[in-house]
C-alpha cells in the first residue's frame, strides 16, 4: 500500500468570507463552487466526504487563461467517505429531494419511510427549512422545536431507534450523509449563499442524478432548468 500526500499552500478557510474577499475572490463564486461540488459528490457518485468540516475545507487562489483570480476548492482528509451506490439510495435520495422541491407529499411520505422510518415526517427540516410547507403531520410544537435545533417532546426513544435503523438500511449511511450535508450548510451560510440558491443547486444535479450516474448529461436542458427554477421559487 502506499500513502500519497500533497502540501497545499496559499489556503484560505472556507468560511473566511474576508479573508476570501481580501485575496481578491469572489465570496459567492466560491460558495456555489462548494455546493455544486458537494451536490455532485452527493447526487450524481454517491460518495460524500465524511468530515467537510471548516479545518478540511478550504479555497485557494489560481489565475485563468484571461488573468483573472478564481477560486480553486482544495478539500483535504480523504480517508473516509460515504457510499450510497447500496440499495439505490443514491437515486432514491435524487427523488426525494425532488419531491421536497416540488410538496410532492406522498412521494416525500414513501421515500422518507425508507430513509427515516416513523420519524420520516421530519426529515424535510433536517435537509432544509424551505420543505416546512411539504411537510405532512408535523406539529406546530415540532416546527417550533426544530427550529431551535431541539428534539421534539413528541419523539419518543423508539423512534430514534428506529430512524437510526431505517438511516443505516442496506448498508448506506444516511446519518452519515446527514452529518456531510449539515457542515456544508454551515459552511455556506458563512459565505452568504441564500438558502434558495443551495437547495436549487442541489435539485439541478438531483436531476442529473436521477438519470443514472453512467449517463450523466454534461448540464441540464434549458426546460430542466427553468422548472428548477421555478420550482425552488415557490418554496420561498
Amino acid at each position: 500500500r502506499v500513502l500519497t500526500m500533497e502540501f497545499c499552500d496559499g489556503l484560505i478557510k472556507a468560511n473566511d468570507a474576508e479573508g476570501l474577499r481580501s485575496a481578491g475572490l469572489d465570496v459567492l463564486e466560491c460558495a456555489r463552487l462548494l455546493c455544486s461540488t458537494f451536490a455532485e459528490m452527493v447526487f450524481i457518485y454517491g460518495r460524500v466526504h465524511a468530515d467537510p468540516h471548516a479545518g478540511n475545507i478550504y479555497f485557494r487562489v489560481r489565475s485563468d487563461g484571461d488573468g483573472r483570480e478564481r477560486p480553486q476548492l482544495v478539500i483535504l482528509d480523504h480517508g473516509l467517505y460515504h457510499d450510497l451506490s447500496e440499495s439505490d439510495v443514491r437515486l432514491r435520495f435524487c427523488r426525494y429531494w425532488k419531491a421536497c422541491c416540488a410538496k410532492d407529499s406522498r412521494a416525500m411520505s414513501e421515500l422518507g419511510a425508507i430513509f427515516a422510518g416513523s420519524l420520516e415526517r421530519l426529515l424535510p427540516l433536517l435537509l432544509s427549512p424551505l420543505f416546512v410547507l411539504g411537510c405532512t403531520g408535523v406539529s406546530l410544537s415540532e416546527l417550533v422545536a426544530a427550529s431551535e435545533g431541539n428534539l421534539p417532546d413528541t419523539v419518543s426513544l423508539t423512534d430514534v431507534v428506529d430512524f437510526v435503523m431505517a438511516t443505516r438500511h442496506g448498508g448506506a449511511n444516511l446519518c452519515g450523509l446527514l452529518h456531510s450535508l449539515g457542515y456544508i450548510r454551515g459552511l455556506l451560510t458563512a459565505l452568504g449563499l441564500p438558502e434558495s440558491a443551495r437547495v436549487r443547486c442541489m435539485l439541478e444535479f438531483a436531476l442529473l442524478g436521477e438519470r443514472g450516474s453512467a449517463q450523466v448529461p454534461r448540464e441540464l436542458s434549458l426546460r430542466d432548468r427553468s422548472w428548477a427554477r421555478w420550482t425552488v421559487g415557490k418554496l420561498n
